[in-house]
């Protein structure tokens, strides 16, 4: 999984308080659509590689905790 979308989809789940990548698109503020927005993180996350590395990452990530992290310091990762 690129680091770009990591950081976009923690800094969007983090922002928005859910898991919907329509709400996470809106609090990235790119300058395409929504829907754009939405398609992009849809087709990123249904990429064939991520399928092979995706668990393993995912379970990475997973250990740190919400609270940690703050929106400033993964949009600056995310840009």
């Amino acid at each position: 999984m690129g680091q770009r979308l990591v950081a976009e989809l923690l800094y969007g789940i983090q922002a928005s308080q859910s898991v919907t990548l329509t709400k996470i698109a809106r609090t990235l503020e790119e300058k395409v659509s929504i829907q754009k927005t939405e398609e992009r993180l849809s087709r990123q996350l249904s990429r064939k590689a991520l399928e092979n590395r995706g668990a393993s990452q995912a379970a990475n990530i997973l250990v740190v905790p919400m609270t940690t992290i703050t929106a400033t310091s993964i949009k600056i990762v995310a840009r």
